[in-house]
């Protein structure tokens, strides 16, 4: 047998096997390109959340901004009706209870 013999012989024998790996790799193909389109769209899905993320931290800094404020406005209003029940007991004046700040605890 010369060389010439084999390789023919080897070309036969993986003529099948040539083929098969021709519609394997079309359908790789056509997996890729499905694969091209799910990465776009996580793109897409990765730059939404990146916003709502910002929106987010945004909204937790207002939220912490308002409790800040509520804080410092209990303190003065607990401070203003120390002031005012000392008057009001210097003058005898008995303050109705619905005018008296509810305590929180």
């Amino acid at each position: 047998m010369t060389d010439k013999n084999v390789v023919g012989q080897l070309e036969r024998l993986l003529e099948p096997i040539n083929k098969k790996l021709g519609v394997i790799d079309k359908r790789l193909d056509g997996i890729d390109g499905r694969l091209d389109q799910h990465q776009k769209n996580f793109g897409v899905i990765n730059k939404k959340l990146d916003q709502h993320t910002r929106a987010l931290v945004n909204i937790e800094n207002t939220i912490k901004m308002y409790g800040d404020m509520y804080q410092i406005n209990n303190d003065n209003a607990r401070k203003l009706e120390k002031r005012v029940v000392v008057l009001e007991d210097k003058n005898g004046v008995e303050a109705p209870p619905e005018l008296r700040l509810a305590s929180i605890s």
